[in-house]
């Protein structure tokens, strides 16, 4: 990537509108959208460990 294009996905990324919930980050020069973890999130982990057998997992 040349400079003028990182210093334009910079000012992109700077500019961003993101909506509230969500994790941005720019990384090697494109822009990355994640969805930060929240109430519903920690149970639905909780359900899945608690189908995997102790013996072959441990928290």
């Amino acid at each position: 990537m040349t400079t003028v294009d990182e210093r334009r996905m910079t000012e992109l990324f700077e500019n961003l509108e993101v909506p509230e919930g969500v994790k941005v980050e720019l990384l090697r020069g494109e822009i990355v959208l994640m969805a930060g973890p929240d109430l519903v999130h920690n149970p639905i982990v909780e359900a899945v460990f608690d189908q995997i057998p102790r013996e072959k997992w441990h928290r």
